[in-house]
């Protein structure tokens, strides 16, 4: 018996028979063509039905592609409004981290000319150095600064979704230029500290009435009279002043082409954040 992937043909061929079998059967020729003029006139109606159904779909899709173009450009502006704003933020703080680094450069720059000049007039005697020419170092060896560098804004942006949306180059740039600024903050740290520490030993040996008292040249004759304290202006402090304001001004000239590449990434961005 014939057999079709191991199903009997009986199998096989008695869903089709019951197919033709439920076919109406006509007696006629016209009785067919009867039909058939039904079937003809009912077709049109379906086609109507059809496109109206059809122009309804289109509608819903459309509108719905719309709605969701809608809600991407949306979603875009608002995106693009947050990245300016974190950007502008960023942008102010790197200027106003500027300002604190002249702020810097000049104090260590007081500081190295105050050691040079304390040399100077140690090498012809004090005693022949004129009061009006080192009148404005008066009390600048008692000075100590706390130097603040800001980074809260850079810090936001990290903890934002702007982050994924910056360039690489310019994100990495930015990290670069912020780490380098907490090496300038930490190396200040130990700057005061420094300070602090032999000061605090300097100033053991006056009465609180007399330590700020006096001319510069007075001072000085103290700061001689003191031999670590001396070695310290003499020796010490230099170093220091001179290691710092290097790297105060390679942390400035960081900042400043972090600047310039933000401006080149966002040339749209208004804010008040001009090099000084």
């Amino acid at each position: 018996m014939f057999k079709y992937k191991n199903i009997p043909f009986k199998q096989v061929i008695l869903p089709f028979t019951s197919i033709l079998l439920c076919l109406p059967k006509y007696k006629s020729h016209k009785e067919m063509n009867s039909t058939w003029t039904k079937i003809k006139k009912r077709i049109p109606n379906h086609l109507v039905w059809l496109k109206d159904y059809l122009r309804e779909i289109s509608v819903i899709i459309i509108g719905l592609c719309i709605t969701y173009y809608g809600d991407s450009l949306m979603n875009s502006y608002t995106e693009r409004k947050e990245d300016k704003e974190a950007i502008k933020m960023v942008q102010e703080e790197l200027a106003s981290n500027i300002s604190e680094l002249n702020k810097m450069q000049k104090y260590y720059q007081a500081d190295i000319l105050l050691s040079e000049s304390f040399k100077s007039g140690i090498s012809v005697g004090l005693n022949n150095v004129k009061e009006d020419s080192i009148k404005k170092f008066k009390n600048q060896h008692r000075l100590y600064h706390y130097w603040t560098l800001k980074g809260h804004a850079f810090k936001m942006v990290c903890e934002s979704s702007t982050m994924q949306r910056i360039d690489k180059v310019l994100l990495t740039k930015m990290f670069e230029c912020y780490e380098y600024m907490e090496v300038v903050e930490k190396m200040g740290e130990s700057y005061r500290e420094k300070r602090f520490n032999e000061l605090l030993q300097f100033f053991n040996q006056f009465p609180v009435d007399g330590q700020n008292n006096g001319t510069v040249l007075e001072q000085w004759k103290q700061i001689n009279a003191n031999k670590q304290f001396r070695n310290y202006i003499m020796v010490v402090l230099p170093m220091f002043s001179k290691s710092s304001l290097s790297v105060c001004k390679i942390a400035d000239g960081i900042v400043r082409d972090t600047q310039n590449a933000i401006k080149k990434a966002y040339p749209d961005i208004n804010a008040d954040t001009e090099i000084r």
